[in-house]
C-alpha cells in the first residue's frame, strides 16, 4: 500500500497518537510546506500485513463429519467381524455336542475337501462312505455350500489326470486313478465332459 505524509499524519491522529490541536497543526505545517515546494508529496511503499483470515467453519463441520463416518465404519467393521467369530464359540460353550454335529453328507464333503487328498485309496473310501449314506443325507451334501466346491476340484482332477494318462499311456496306475476319479464324479451325479 501506498503512503504519504498526509496519510501518516491521519492515521496517527486516528489511532490516537496525536491529540486534535497537535494534529491540525502539524497539517497545517505540512501543506504550508507543501505549497511552499519544500516538502515532496512522494509517495512510501509500505507492506501493511493483512490479517490471516481463518478457515471457514464448514471446513471444521466436514473434517468433523469425516472423522465421524471412519469411526462409525471402524466399529461397524469389527462388530460384524466380532458377531461372526463369537457366534461359533457360543454355540460352542452351550452345548459342544450340538455346536460339533453337521449332517453326514455335508461333513462327509467338509473332511475330503479339508484333507485333499486325491489318491486312489482315499477316492474309493469316499465313495464307500457315500454310498452308506441314506438319500435324504446325500441330498443334504448336494446341496451344501461345499458341494461346488468338491464338483470343481473333481474336474480339475479328472482333466489333470486325464493329461497324465495321455503322457503315459501304459501306466496302470494313471489308467487306474483316472478310473477311479470318474467313477466318484459318476456316484456324485456329476456330469462329465468327454
Amino acid at each position: 500500500m501506498r503512503a504519504s505524509a498526509v496519510r501518516d499524519l491521519a492515521r496517527r491522529h486516528a489511532a490516537g497518537e496525536l491529540s486534535h490541536e497537535d494534529y491540525r497543526a502539524q497539517r497545517h505545517l505540512l501543506i504550508e510546506e507543501i505549497i511552499a515546494g519544500t516538502k515532496n508529496l512522494a509517495y512510501d511503499e509500505q507492506r501493511i500485513p493483512r490479517p490471516r483470515r481463518p478457515l471457514p467453519l464448514k471446513w471444521f463441520a466436514l473434517a468433523g463429519v469425516a472423522i465421524a463416518a471412519i469411526i462409525a465404519i471402524t466399529v461397524i467393521v469389527w462388530l460384524t467381524g466380532r458377531s461372526h467369530t463369537a457366534a461359533p464359540k457360543a454355540e460352542a460353550g452351550a452345548n459342544p455336542a450340538e455346536a460339533t454335529q453337521t449332517s453326514p453328507g455335508p461333513q462327509l464333503v467338509a473332511d475330503f475337501l479339508h484333507t485333499n487328498s486325491w489318491d486312489q485309496s482315499h477316492v474309493q473310501l469316499f465313495m464307500q462312505q457315500w454310498n452308506a449314506l441314506p438319500g435324504a443325507e446325500k441330498q443334504l451334501a448336494r446341496q451344501d455350500f461345499r458341494f461346488p466346491r468338491l464338483n470343481s476340484a473333481l474336474r480339475q482332477q479328472i482333466v489333470s489326470q486325464q493329461a497324465m494318462a495321455d503322457l503315459t499311456k501304459n501306466n496302470p496306475a494313471t489308467q487306474a486313478q483316472l478310473a477311479s476319479l470318474k467313477e466318484m464324479a459318476k456316484v456324485l451325479g456329476i456330469k462329465q465332459d468327454e
